[in-house]
């Protein structure tokens, strides 16, 4: 498992090299003084939504990247307490 939190070539040459890998896109919520929760997301290395680390407007974006989708999985439900949502196009 692997954590790309600002180093954005770094999680691009890895997504690169490991097509068959999962990502899980961690960020804090845009009004995070009311709603401090973590948004997490799991995803396919190859899926569209996750092409690179940049944040949008408002937003704190980290990577963390396996090819071991459950470690993956374990590691969002250590971090908030329940399961990632997962992706609905490319269905990790």
């Amino acid at each position: 498992m692997e954590d790309f939190e600002g180093d954005n070539d770094g999680y691009l040459k890895w997504i690169a090299e490991h097509p068959d890998g999962y990502v899980l896109n961690l960020g804090v919520r845009p009004h995070s003084s009311r709603d401090p929760r973590i948004n997490q997301m799991l995803h396919r290395a190859t899926c569209g939504h996750i092409k690179n680390s940049r944040t949008s407007a408002g937003q704190t974006w980290k990577k963390v990247c396996s090819l071991d989708r459950p470690e993956l999985i374990r590691y969002g439900e250590r971090q908030e307490g329940q399961a990632p949502s997962f992706c609905y196009t490319c269905r990790p």
